[in-house]
């Protein structure tokens, strides 16, 4: 299935709600994390002409939590192609992110420092050359976004829906840094 298309764009028609009310674990401390900490798929360019190519990681928007929830897909997106490109290299034939749902929530603080966290259950369907597709239902992830640090987490089982758990505060691992 040469072809499948990485459908960012038209894949967030499903339900992303905020909450008003906030989880009370507070931020991420500033110190907590350096840049170098910050660890995500990086893959090569692909050697052939019609393999799949890498994804550009989101810019973050300015103000970043005005708008959290889109750019949280969007990372979502690039994290898993550019680890699927990076297992698989120019094997990798097929990619389809399908964004089910989601949840935003603010987080308290007692400081000027503003966060969020943002749940994300999508459909991941991959294809290799020769093989056929394959798909992860139901996946879920969460993410805490501040002005310095994103950490991701990965729930392991099949989610019933968005959910912060696991909490990427104390189960996440860094994966965008801002200076």
């Amino acid at each position: 299935m040469v072809g499948l298309s990485l459908g960012v764009a038209g894949c967030f028609q499903g339900n992303l709600t905020e909450s008003e009310e906030s989880l009370d674990s507070g931020i991420v401390s500033a110190d907590t994390f350096d840049c170098d900490d910050v660890d995500r798929p990086e893959p090569m360019e692909p050697s052939r002409d019609d393999a799949l190519d890498p994804a550009l990681y989101p810019t973050p928007p300015n103000p970043l939590l005005e708008s959290a929830d889109e750019y949280v897909r969007e990372f979502e997106a690039a994290y898993r192609r550019n680890a699927f490109l990076e297992e698989y290299g120019s094997e990798a034939d097929g990619f389809d992110f399908q964004f089910e749902e989601g949840e935003t929530k603010p987080v308290d603080t007692e400081s000027d420092r503003d966060a969020k966290l943002v749940s994300l259950v999508y459909d991941l369907t991959t294809e290799t050359r020769g093989n056929p597709a394959e798909s992860e239902r139901s996946v879920r992830v969460t993410y805490y976004v501040d002005e310095h640090i994103v950490l991701r987490a990965r729930y392991s089982g099949f989610a019933d829906g968005p959910s912060f758990d696991p909490d990427p505060r104390n189960a996440g691992e860094p994966v965008a840094c801002f200076k």
